[in-house]
C-alpha cells in the first residue's frame, strides 16, 4: 500500500471499528478501568500491521518520556576495533529490542558542546561513550549537566564511571605467559602508550619482567605516538600502517639485542610487523614470533595466522547496553552509576608463534 503520509491511530479506528483511545491503549500496551478483549487488541495489532503504521517516537516520548531509542558516540569510526564493536552492539541492540544510532564524536570544542546537548535532548534514552574520546573531561568536569543515563564502554579504567571493558591487562599477562613459555625472553613490544588501550598493555608488559626477574631491554619497546584522527581523516589507517612499518622494520633490524618475539598492541599493528619481518628477511615463526590483539580480522587474512588475544566485543556489547537499560530504569541508582566491569579476555593460538630460535 503506497503511503503519502503517516498512518495515525485515526486510520487505524476507523478500520478496526474501534474507538481511537482504544487503539492507543493497544499500541501503547497502557491499562485502563475497561478491560480490553483478546480479540479485539488482536484485530488492532492485525489492523495496524496491515496499514503499515509505524510508532512515532518522539509523540510517544511526549507522553511517557521515553523513545526506546539510544545513541552511541565513537572517537573513530575510521579504524578497524570500534567497527566491529559497532556491529556487535546493533546485533545486541536488536536481540534486546532497542534502536541503537551510532555516530562519531566532534573533535573541537564547540562541536562537542553542540553535540552533547543533542545527546541530551528527549531523542534519546540514554548513550554509550564508546573509548576514549574528547567528552570525557568535559562529562567529569563541575561545569558538566550532563544527567542523560550513559555507559562508558571500553574506555579507561579508573577515569569514567560506570564503565564496560575488558582487563586489558590480563590480556598482556596471557600473551606474555604464552612466549615465555615458549622459552622467548627477547621480547619487544609495539604500541601508542597515547592510546588509552595500548598504555595498559605497556605499564603490563613492563611490569612483567621484573615481576619475573627476566632480563629487559628498553630498546626492544618501540612507542609509535599520537597517530592523530579525526573524522574528516580518510587517511588515518594508511598513516598508522606507515607508523607501523617504519617502527617494526626499526626493531625488527637491530643486531644487540635481537627480539625473537614481538607482542603488538593490535592485530593491525601485527599483520604489519609481519609484513616487515618477510621485507627484512626474517621468517615467522621459525625466526620470529608476533603476538597481536583483539582478535580483529586481520589476525585471519595474514600468513601465518596471528596468535592473538581475544576481546570478547559481544559479550561486552551487550552488557553495555544491559546496564544501560538498567540505569534508564532507575537512574537514581548509584550502585549503578558506580559499576565498573571488565571482560576477560582469552588467548587464541595459532601459527605466528613457536618456540625461541636456537
Amino acid at each position: 500500500m503506497a503511503q503519502d503520509r503517516r498512518i495515525s491511530i485515526t486510520d487505524i479506528a476507523k478500520k478496526a471499528g474501534v474507538s481511537a483511545t482504544t487503539v492507543s491503549r493497544v499500541l501503547n500496551d497502557t491499562k485502563g478501568e475497561i478491560k480490553i478483549s483478546e480479540k479485539t487488541r488482536t484485530v488492532v495489532l492485525e489492523t495496524a500491521t496491515r496499514l503499515g503504521y509505524q510508532r512515532n517516537p518522539f509523540a510517544s516520548a511526549l507522553r511517557t518520556s521515553r523513545t526506546g531509542i539510544v545513541g552511541a558516540v565513537s572517537p573513530n569510526l575510521g579504524g578497524t576495533y570500534f567497527s566491529i564493536l559497532g556491529h556487535d552492539l546493533q546485533v545486541a541492540a536488536q536481540r534486546l529490542g532497542i534502536e541503537l544510532l551510532i555516530g562519531a564524536t566532534q573533535t573541537e570544542a564547540n562541536g562537542i558542546a553542540g553535540q552533547l546537548s543533542i545527546l541530551q535532548s528527549q531523542i534519546f534514552d540514554g548513550i554509550l561513550f564508546l573509548g576514549d574520546h574528547p567528552y570525557r573531561q568535559k562529562l567529569l568536569s563541575r561545569e558538566s549537566h550532563f544527567h542523560k543515563p550513559h555507559v562508558h564502554v571500553m574506555a579507561e579504567t579508573g577515569s569514567a564511571l560506570p564503565l564496560i571493558g575488558v582487563d586489558n591487562k590480563l590480556g598482556m599477562i596471557l600473551a606474555l605467559d604464552h612466549l615465555v613459555a615458549l622459552g622467548h625472553t627477547r621480547i619487544g613490544f609495539i604500541g601508542s602508550p597515547a592510546r588509552y588501550s595500548d598504555r595498559a598493555q605497556l605499564e603490563t608488559y613492563l611490569a612483567y619482567f621484573q615481576q619475573h626477574s627476566l632480563p629487559f631491554y628498553p630498546e626492544l619497546v618501540s612507542d609509535l605516538e599520537q597517530i592523530p584522527y579525526t573524522p574528516e581523516a580518510p587517511s588515518f589507517r594508511e598513516k598508522t600502517r606507515r607508523v607501523v612499518a617504519i617502527h617494526a622494520s626499526r626493531l625488527l633490524s637491530q643486531t644487540q639485542p635481537r627480539p625473537t618475539a614481538i607482542v603488538c598492541a593490535s592485530d593491525g599493528y601485527a599483520a604489519e610487523t609481519l609484513k616487515a619481518a618477510y621485507r627484512v628477511g626474517l621468517r615467522a615463526p621459525e625466526d620470529i614470533s608476533i603476538i597481536g590483539y583483539g582478535d580483529q580480522h586481520e589476525a585471519l587474512i595474514t600468513f601465518p595466522e596471528l596468535t592473538t588475544v581475544r576481546i570478547p566485543n559481544q559479550v561486552i556489547a551487550e552488557a553495555a547496553l544491559v546496564l544501560l537499560t538498567e540505569l534508564i530504569e532507575t537512574p537514581d541508582s548509584d550502585h549503578l552509576r558506580r559499576t565498573q566491569t571488565l571482560a576477560v579476555p582469552e588467548l587464541i593460538i595459532r601459527q605466528s608463534t613457536a618456540k625461541a630460535p636456537e
